[in-house]
């Protein structure tokens, strides 16, 4: 998903240039409208390495190797560090009005982190805490549905040869247990 808002930023900033009426390359920067995650970090370079433009964004975030990953400008996606933050940086060639240029985007991976971290910690916290619910419930329920069976038990182990006329209690003639408890009584009929 980073990759490929970052392969979005790309194709923005391929488009959304502007050439002033000195001939000088610009690119809109809503910096002060989105913050930096929403804004993409931004450099254009030419390609003898003359930083041409930069966003906001690049210019609070300067990645140190970004100069030498737009002289190679593989156009692969490449992991950058800035002293503790990762960024994902695509440098790729691109034609400009008539200039070459090279187009560099970066997102930071921090906010994928941060998601990745609250998944770890959801999941951390609520599976014992799912799995012990699940088996409080599993018993509550096995306990439920076995008080009949045991109530039955306990009138079978009372009636004797000399208590011939007692019988089971069928609560539900309809049930499994039901019908056991009917044929039971018929049988002592």
């Amino acid at each position: 998903t980073l990759d490929s808002r970052i392969r979005a930023d790309f194709i923005w900033a391929a488009e959304m240039w502007d050439a002033s009426d000195d001939g000088q390359l610009r690119w809109f920067d809503a910096d002060d409208v989105q913050s930096d995650e929403d804004n993409p970090w931004l450099r254009v370079w030419t390609t003898d390495g003359r930083l041409v433009f930069q966003t906001a964004v690049a210019r609070r975030n300067p990645l140190p190797a970004s100069a030498a990953l737009a002289r190679a400008a593989s156009g692969d996606m490449v992991r950058a560090d800035d002293d503790g933050l990762a960024f994902r940086v695509l440098s790729r060639a691109h034609v400009v009005g008539n200039q070459a240029v090279v187009i560099q985007v970066a997102r930071s991976e921090a906010p994928m982190r941060r998601e990745l971290y609250e998944l770890v910690l959801v999941l951390a916290l609520g599976l014992p805490f799912g799995v012990g619910a699940a088996a409080l419930g599993g018993y509550l329920l096995a306990r439920g549905a076995l008080v009949p069976v045991s109530r039955m038990a306990d009138q079978a182990r009372t009636i004797t040869a000399q208590r011939l006329s007692s019988r089971l209690p069928v609560d539900n003639p309809d049930d499994e247990l039901g019908r056991l408890a009917g044929t039971f009584n018929r049988t002592l009929e």
